[in-house]
């Protein structure tokens, strides 16, 4: 599965795998910086919280749904534009 934001894409894998790469101004990839990433890297924070079900990209977010309902989302962004880590 493959999802693109603005910017940015996700790629979740046969695997239960997630792969990020794109632009990164605004943390929309979650990896706790804000560096553009030319490469997949792999986006393994999530393991704990069990396999993923679906993942979607839209403008400079990214939304990822765990079979377990959990819904995780990054950046967090504030309607007075503060980023909440």
């Amino acid at each position: 599965m493959i999802a693109s934001g603005e910017n940015h894409s996700v790629i979740l894998d046969d695997e239960n795998n997630l792969w990020v790469w794109g632009s990164n101004q605004y943390g929309q990839l979650g990896l706790g910086h804000c560096n553009e990433v030319n490469d997949l890297i792999l986006f393994d924070d999530l393991s704990e919280n069990g396999n993923i079900s679906q993942v979607h990209a839209q403008s400079k977010k990214t939304f990822v749904i765990m079979q377990n309902g959990k819904v995780f989302t990054w950046p967090f962004i504030g309607k007075n534009g503060q980023v909440f880590a």
